[in-house]
Order: C-alpha cells, then sequence, then structure tokens
C-alpha cells in the first residue's frame, strides 16, 4: 500500500511537471494519493485497536 501511495505521488508530480502532455491525470494521481493516505490511515487505527485488545479491532493485524 505505501509502495502504490508513493508511485501515485511520483505520477503526480510528473503529470504536474507535464500538464500538456497528460492533460488531466494529474486529477487520477492526487485521487490514488488520497485513497492511499486514507487506508493507510485505516490499517494504523485498526492495527493500534488491537493492540490494545479492543473487542471492534480486526484479528491477524499484530
Amino acid at each position: 500500500m505505501i509502495a502504490g501511495t508513493i508511485l501515485f505521488a511520483a505520477f503526480f508530480v510528473v503529470t504536474l511537471l507535464a500538464r500538456n502532455t497528460f492533460g488531466a491525470a494529474w486529477i487520477v494521481c492526487a485521487c490514488g494519493v488520497g485513497v492511499g493516505i486514507l487506508g493507510a490511515t485505516v490499517l494504523t487505527l485498526q492495527r493500534r485497536a488491537a493492540l490494545r485488545g479492543d473487542r471492534g479491532a480486526q484479528r491477524g493485524l499484530v
């Protein structure tokens, strides 16, 4: 997940620098970065909850 987010961030920079070539592809890259950050945040919160022993936490994250 982290590797994909980093790739989307790199492509986001490339598409912003070459906007005439890639058109509106920067929007897709920006959304990819956003979804990656959101997914990493949810995974981190679930991992912390599993470490605390919360009942609602996912199993197998620790």
